[in-house]
């Protein structure tokens, strides 16, 4: 294999994607330098003046596994003995739905029965935000919501003990602005 890819080759996208595919699959670095007269060169091999563009996947230090696995007593409490709800799920949006809105405004709707007691509350969490947790009504309207693939978790929670009675599991939705062009 070529250890040395001139500019012009690169030129064909084709060419190129294949010279990228090549080099990633023998877990090498990718390098890029200048040649004697100026132009783009890329290899996979370290010399001076030359830049690495993509590392070896290699060259990573491995992560002790006490840190990839998490520990129970950081999970939340669930309070099963309270959970006295029959239903409990989001309406809206639901799984993988398209949402289309210009001005970042996404609506959330629940439904619980029976009624949610006056000691608890709904817990929503966008993506990793926890918006609030003092909220009563069913129906939410969320502003300022970016495009892109997000995630809602619903939860019940005991105001007082801050234990989760109930929680869902979480919910894929992807929100997109309406083109101007159409």
């Amino acid at each position: 294999m070529a250890k040395l890819i001139s500019f012009a080759l690169l030129k064909r996208p084709y060419l190129g994607a294949f010279f990228f595919t090549a080099f990633s699959a023998t877990n090498a670095a990718v390098y890029q330098g200048l040649d004697a007269n100026g132009n783009p060169v890329f290899s996979d091999q370290s010399s001076s003046g030359v830049e690495i563009i993509i590392p070896s996947p290699n060259s990573m230090e491995a992560i002790p596994e006490s840190e990839l696995t998490p520990t129970p007593s950081l999970f939340p409490k669930v309070n099963e003995a309270k959970n006295s709800y029959e239903q409990f799920r989001i309406i809206f949006p639901v799984e993988n739905q398209v949402i289309r809105n210009n001005e970042g405004i996404l609506k959330i709707a629940l439904f619980i029965s029976p009624e949610l007691k006056k000691s608890h509350v709904i817990q929503i969490q966008l993506d990793d935000e926890i918006l609030s947790m003092n909220w009563k009504q069913t129906t939410f309207h969320i502003s300022d919501v970016h495009r892109g693939t997000h995630s809602i978790i619903a939860r019940i929670v005991d105001s007082s003990s801050g234990n989760i009675i109930k929680a869902l599991p979480k919910l894929i939705f992807h929100f997109k602005h309406s083109s101007k062009n159409f």
